[in-house]
């Protein structure tokens, strides 16, 4: 009778091989992870960014508003968060104790808040009145703003700035910026221009914002952010 050879791998293979792909997965999933982690919370900063933008388009129609002093935006943003699907209001115990930059360094976090709240998707939102310091009166009233903090996750980690702190503006006069075509209007949500909190031009490199951004600044990572239209690797995709 003739004995047939059966073709198969040994144990001692089968072994080796597994060894290979579990390496290869442990070299391989953190940055799998890491990618749709922040895909995820990208997604998560345009959907709050929307859901916030309803919330203030829906104050100045239901006041009739023909500025910002016709709305709880201003004059009573407490009132105003309470239009959203709160969780609870506070003006300290709503982010991070502390936070980090991109570059590692120790960032404090969103001080002396007017107006906070943790919503019930775990986004936290805290509103702060940016007034401009230039003596002309012209520029008060073009820089004058409402700084808007929102960390995507809350208390929760990583609590790093750039992915799940930001900064914006809520515009209080209409304006247009004097390096662009770019216009803001009252009541309109979005980046502050060049990147820097009170600022009236778009003037800045796009290399002196990431900058900004990677040592700390939210409102700069939130303004390459804006301007990749939510990339998750917005630095290295902004231009």
């Amino acid at each position: 009778m003739i004995k047939r050879k059966l073709d198969g791998f040994t144990l001692s293979e089968v072994l080796i091989t597994l060894s290979i792909v579990g390496i290869l997965a442990i070299l391989v999933l953190p940055g799998l992870i890491k990618d749709t982690n922040n895909k995820a919370m990208m997604a998560n900063l345009q959907s709050s960014v929307s859901t916030l933008n309803n919330a203030v388009q829906n104050e100045i129609l239901s006041k009739g508003a023909r500025t910002i002093d016709d709305t709880n935006i201003k004059s009573n943003p407490e009132e105003f968060l309470q239009t959203l699907d709160i969780m609870n209001l506070s003006k300290t115990d709503i982010f991070a104790d502390s936070y980090k930059s991109l570059s590692g360094n120790n960032i404090a976090k969103p001080q002396s808040l007017e107006a906070g709240a943790t919503l019930k998707n775990g986004v936290a939102v805290g509103l702060k009145t940016y007034k401009s310091i230039i003596s002309s009166a012209l520029a008060i009233n073009n820089s004058s703003c409402t700084i808007v903090y929102l960390d995507i996750n809350g208390k929760n980690p990583p609590n790093i700035v750039g992915v799940d702190l930001f900064a914006l503006k809520l515009s209080w006069t209409n304006l247009a910026f004097e390096a662009s075509d770019m216009v803001q209007h009252f009541g309109e949500l979005g980046a502050f221009p060049g990147g820097t909190i009170g600022a009236t031009n778009d003037n800045a490199t796009i290399d002196s914002i990431k900058t900004k951004c990677k040592n700390g600044d939210p409102a700069a990572c939130y303004y390459l952010a804006e301007r990749t239209s939510f990339d998750p690797n917005y630095i290295e995709t902004a231009e």
